[in-house]
């Protein structure tokens, strides 16, 4: 079985968004690094199975319906960011603010400052606009293969044009060739044309 440029591309979004699920997407201290299925959540589970249903639309050809999956697995990835994002910023911030004054404050600071985000969403992100992007390469082929059918229509209907022009022009010609020939009129023995039925000269009516 082969498969098009647009399914193999869909292909591609859809690896590259299950690689992203086992990537790290935080870094802790004593935690060490967290991937977006071992965050305690069920997101990742939705993600991967996201990612499964992609495989199977695009082997069976149902791009468009990768709007769904894609889309789908991009907000939930916003959402977990967003979240993350948002809990570092709030934790940082609570524990700067018990820890005012006290001397061990530089050694919470330093362990709140080495959490950090990770390139696994990047990596997600990226599947996910593939896929986003595979629908829109489909419709633009569709465009493409229906400017170059208008195109051989056009082309058949000036060749079938072309071709009755030149019938007519034929036709013409040898209307023309057949209207030139002479012959004698058999009264006055004067030239008329072939086809006349009646001398122009002694006005005698020719079988």
């Amino acid at each position: 079985m082969e498969f098009t440029k647009q399914q193999l591309i869909g292909f591609l979004g859809a690896l590259v968004l299950l690689i992203g699920v086992f990537l790290p997407i935080l870094s802790a201290p004593i935690l060490g690094s967290i991937s977006l299925l071992n965050n305690g959540k069920s997101d990742g589970l939705i993600v991967c199975a996201l990612t499964i249903l992609s495989f199977i639309l695009i082997f069976f050809n149902q791009l468009r319906l990768l709007w769904l999956t894609g889309g789908l697995s991009f907000v939930l990835i916003s959402f977990d960011l967003y979240m993350v994002t948002n809990k570092i910023s709030q934790t940082k911030a609570e524990v700067a603010e018990k820890l005012q004054g006290n001397p061990f404050g530089g050694f919470a600071d330093a362990m709140m400052s080495s959490i950090q985000l990770q390139f696994g969403w990047v990596i997600l992100y990226l599947g996910c606009i593939i896929l986003l992007l595979t629908p829109i390469l489909l419709n633009k082929r569709k465009i493409q293969d229906q400017i170059y059918n208008s195109e051989d229509d056009h082309q058949a209907l000036n060749q079938t044009r072309n071709r009755v022009v030149g019938d007519l022009y034929n036709y013409n010609e040898i209307q023309h060739a057949e209207d030139i020939k002479m012959k004698s009129c058999p009264v006055c023995s004067k030239d008329i044309r072939m086809t006349a039925i009646k001398c122009k000269y002694c006005n005698s009516m020719l079988e």
